[in-house]
């Protein structure tokens, strides 16, 4: 038999200064989550990082001379090409669809407050 204090997960108490740096970004923290920064900040790294290795496995497999060499640049080409074009697949697969749903959904509220608004301008007035 297990113990009930092994089947729950532990909680994370904070600390006074913890506390009052988290109340301090919050803020910032909730737009981070939202904005899905970490996200875009994530992916920008590795199509920097992916177009690199491309390029300079390129390079060095252009000028390899001998085997060893001219593996390790092949490695270095194809692991660059994999990760700029995985970026490119997750940019049109999760960012753009994301960015269009926050536009609907910003539409959305907008034709709603405007037609409550007329609906209640509408509303008949005892007088």
């Amino acid at each position: 038999m297990t113990d009930e204090s092994e089947q729950k997960p532990a909680v994370r108490h904070f600390t006074d200064l913890e506390l009052f740096y988290i109340g301090k970004y919050l803020p910032e923290m909730r737009a981070s989550l939202t904005d899905q920064r970490l996200l875009k900040q994530s992916l920008i790294a590795a199509l920097v990082l992916g177009l690199g290795a491309h390029i300079v496995g390129y390079l060095i497999k252009s000028a390899a001379p001998g085997e060893p060499i001219a593996l390790l640049a092949d490695l270095l080409y194809a692991l660059g090409f994999a990760l700029w074009t995985a970026v490119v697949v997750v940019a049109f697969i999760e960012l753009y669809p994301a960015v269009k749903r926050r536009q609907y959904i910003e539409a959305i509220r907008e034709y709603e407050a405007v037609m409550g608004k007329r609906a209640g301008d509408d509303a008949p007035t005892d007088g």
